[in-house]
């Protein structure tokens, strides 16, 4: 996006009536001023470019750390998912031997 420079430019030398010329004051004036100018439009370029990488670095520094935070809690997620399966396997396996030594034990069975 770019910005309107409200300052005011500096315009070139001009000389009333069409047969004169500059002199070398007159010109090495001009010259100056074309110096500054160009230097003041670099310098405010490379203050609004320096500017706008520090936004851009701010803004990557802001979502690699939300990343690494995901990363994180999808690892405690995958942890705890894994424990509950092994949990929930482990219940099964004691479930089907506690119901066979029930059958086992349990008055039907005894003669």
């Amino acid at each position: 996006m770019k910005k309107k420079n409200n300052k005011k430019e500096s315009k070139p030398l001009k000389k009333e009536t069409a047969g004169e010329k500059f002199s070398l004051t007159e010109i090495a004036t001009l010259i100056d001023q074309s110096q500054e100018s160009l230097a003041r439009m670099m310098s405010d370029g490379f203050v609004e470019l320096h500017r706008e990488i520090k936004g851009v670095d701010q803004r990557l520094i802001l979502t690699r750390e939300e990343l690494l935070r995901k990363l994180s809690s999808t690892d405690v997620r995958i942890d705890d998912l894994a424990h509950s399966r092994v949990s929930h396997v482990e219940y099964k396996n004691l479930l089907t031997k506690v119901g066979d030594i029930e059958q086992k034990l349990s008055p039907k069975n005894k003669k």
